[in-house]
């Protein structure tokens, strides 16, 4: 889910539901600071169905958040505008939920130096997180 910004949460539920009837089949989650919106939802819903693994960065997103924007332009103000308005509250954990992220299990931050030498420890971690076949 890492590099993931959002999209359409209409497909979640099946994903979820595939991994709750494979239990047997581990599942590890990389997460980063771009995981947002339907992402950050996805990855909630794993969370509480699933014993998965969360490996990478905390979300970007929350679990429960305001979204679905409508746009609405403002132009009777001195400077015209154009504005932004939420319209819909996604609700994916407890309402009581204090946390704004997912904190991954297996905290691994990005780092420059990985980057220009073409390692990715999170991934690496993952899949050492997987028992072999």
């Amino acid at each position: 889910m890492r590099q993931s910004p959002g999209g359409d949460n209409h497909h979640n539920a099946a994903l979820v539901d595939l991994l709750v009837e494979r239990r047997s089949v581990p599942a590890v989650v990389l997460t980063d600071r771009v995981t947002f919106s339907a992402a950050s939802n996805l990855v909630t819903d794993i969370e509480q169905a699933t014993d998965a693994v969360f490996v990478g960065e905390a979300m970007g997103g929350g679990l429960n958040f305001w979204n679905d924007v409508d746009f609405v332009q403002l132009d009777a103000l001195p400077v015209p505008m154009m504005i932004g308005v939420s319209t819909r509250y996604w609700q994916r954990a407890e309402p009581a939920d204090p946390r704004t992220t997912i904190e991954p299990d297996v905290p691994l931050p990005v780092r420059a130096t990985d980057f220009f030498a073409g390692r990715d420890p999170a991934l690496e971690a993952a899949h050492g997180a997987l028992p072999s076949p």
